[in-house]
Parts: structure tokens; C-alpha cells; sequence
């Protein structure tokens, strides 16, 4: 395995922790256990480790990303497998998961706010029930289209909005949780 540092070097990424497996290494120590990181907000990162677990950690929004395939971990979509957003990540951006059709699972953490457009777009491996946190207030459009292996969704008590096509072509859907708390429903 070769060390690779995105967006930095070895120094920049002293004190981050990614995880696997509820085995957390911390600092300079854990670049030796993952395929790639960098960084993808002004206070977070990401790190994928060799087990196909894509984990956002650090404080605050995640970036926008313009387009499909331009997220910094896009060349290692075949690989990845599940993602964590860690606690006090408080957004998914557009376009995140674009694509990660290897993706099975997602664990989403309580202090989420919102999901972005098209954030999980094309994931056509993730399967089983998706639960959205009770923090989350937002689904952006297209948020999950073509999940197709989809098979429930429960969605947060406090979501407010649900954008256009948000659950498009999700052909194995079979049950949806939709609270009172939503007052917006998109095409």
C-alpha cells in the first residue's frame, strides 16, 4: 500500500480520525490502513479505507459538487462500499455519491441538516431501509433517483421539503415514512 495524501500532505491531516469497524486511528497513524483522503469542506475530510467504508468527519458542510464525477473520491466509486457521515457533519452535498453503484450502505448522523441535490443519485447497490435522521430538514432533488435497489426509507420527523424527483425510479421501493413535518413535495 502506498501513502496517499489529497488535498495536503501527511502534516495537514494530523488529528483526523477515520474509522472502520469501530477501529479509530487518529493523526499520522492511519494513512497506513486507507486507500485515499482529503479533504471536502472547509472543516471536514474523508477517508476511504481498504474495506470500501467512506467516512466524512470534522465540523460543518460538506461541498457542492457541480456535476457528477467531480466529488475528490469519484475515481474510487467502484470501491466504495459504505459511508459514514460523522457527528457534527451537518450536510451531504450535491452530487456526493453520484454514481457509487457499489454503494450498499449509508449511516447518516444526528446532527445532519440537510441532503443535497442528486447527493446519492445512481447508487444502484444500496439496498435495505435508509433511515434519515430526525435533524434532517431538507431532501434536495433528485436525491436518490435511481436507487433501484432501494427497499424503504424512513424519513426524519423534521424534514420540511422534499425536492423534484427525489425518489425517481426507485423500482424497488416498497415503503416510504413521510411525517407531518413535510409541507413540500417536489414533482
Amino acid at each position: 500500500m502506498t501513502d496517499v495524501y489529497y488535498g495536503g500532505t501527511e502534516n495537514d491531516y494530523e488529528g483526523i480520525s477515520i474509522g472502520s469497524n469501530n477501529n479509530k486511528l487518529t493523526g499520522a497513524a492511519w494513512h497506513y490502513n486507507i486507500l485515499a483522503a482529503g479533504i471536502c469542506g472547509n472543516n471536514l475530510s474523508w477517508g476511504l479505507d481498504n474495506d470500501g467504508v467512506l467516512t466524512i468527519s470534522g465540523t460543518g458542510a460538506m461541498t457542492d459538487y457541480p456535476g457528477g464525477g467531480v466529488a475528490p473520491w469519484y475515481a474510487y466509486a467502484g470501491s466504495i462500499q459504505s459511508v459514514v457521515i460523522g457527528n457534527d457533519v451537518t450536510s451531504i452535498g450535491s452530487f456526493a455519491f453520484w454514481r457509487c453503484r457499489q454503494l450498499m450502505s449509508i449511516t447518516l448522523s444526528e446532527s445532519l441538516l440537510s441532503i443535497g441535490d442528486s447527493a446519492f443519485s445512481q447508487c444502484s447497490g444500496l439496498t435495505g431501509v435508509v433511515t434519515i435522521p430526525d435533524s434532517v430538514t431538507s431532501i434536495g432533488k433528485s436525491a436518490f433517483v435511481s436507487c433501484n435497489k432501494l427497499a424503504s426509507i424512513t424519513i426524519g420527523k423534521s424534514v420540511t421539503s422534499i425536492g423534484n424527483w427525489a425518489f425517481e425510479n426507485c423500482t424497488s421501493l416498497e415503503s416510504i415514512t413521510i411525517p407531518d413535518s413535510v409541507t413540500s413535495i417536489g414533482a
